[in-house]
């Protein structure tokens, strides 16, 4: 009789043990999370650590700008820095705008603070917005919004001469932001991690177990 040893694979058994996991962290995974960990540290630390590696590695370039770029290459890099490009794709999956005056979040195009599963705009919107020098959340806050007390509202599809298809995904984006209760106030807008909304920053713990949970 020949007995066959069944392996359990690691997505079981790296998973904890409240859904039936053995709660064994998986290195690979493990790895991914520290370097997501260091990559935000060097996007949006405050230290001079970061400050160094921004000047370094962005040449100066916005860190937000940075991220929203389709390519993250450099062939002359350390091995540190090119260890961290590899995560980019896993930092950009979970930041997400806390909307301040709404002068950096693009509309259409950046995930913010209650609007995220419906935020992108189709093609044909956003180059009509584009036409009119809409950008930013700050662009479709109507003139009666107040930053100061965050009362106001936004900009109507009327008021942006839409139409059919159009005129329908505006009414259902600003009804969204309305739900939600988005509003513009004087602080700036700043990233921050979707999974972490006490501090905003990427916690090596909180990234593991969102790798888990992916």
């Amino acid at each position: 009789m020949q007995f066959v040893r069944n392996l359990a694979s690691w997505n079981m058994i790296s998973l904890p043990k409240s859904v039936g996991g053995w709660e064994i962290r998986y290195l690979p995974r493990l790895s991914l999370a520290l370097a997501s960990k260091s990559l935000w540290r060097a996007l949006f630390g405050k230290n001079l650590w970061s400050e160094v590696i921004r000047k370094k590695y962005l040449h100066g370039m916005d860190s937000a700008f940075w991220l929203r770029q389709n390519k993250h290459t450099n062939r002359t890099c350390s091995i540190f820095w090119k260890h961290l490009l590899d995560v980019v794709f896993v930092v950009k999956s979970w930041v997400i705008w806390k909307v301040g005056d709404g002068n950096r979040a693009i509309v259409g195009r950046d995930p913010f603070v209650g609007c995220v599963g419906n935020y992108k705009l189709s093609h044909e919107l956003m180059v009509h917005l584009q036409s009119l020098n809409i950008h930013t959340l700050t662009h479709i806050s109507s003139k009666s919004s107040n930053i100061r007390t965050g009362l106001g509202d936004w900009l109507t599809a009327n008021e942006l001469d839409l139409s059919g298809d159009m005129k329908k995904e505006w009414e259902f984006f600003i009804q969204n932001i309305r739900k939600n209760g988005v509003s513009l106030f004087e602080t700036g807008d700043r990233l921050v991690c979707s999974w972490n909304f006490k501090t905003g920053e990427v916690n090596a713990k909180l990234a593991y177990d969102s790798l888990v949970y992916k």
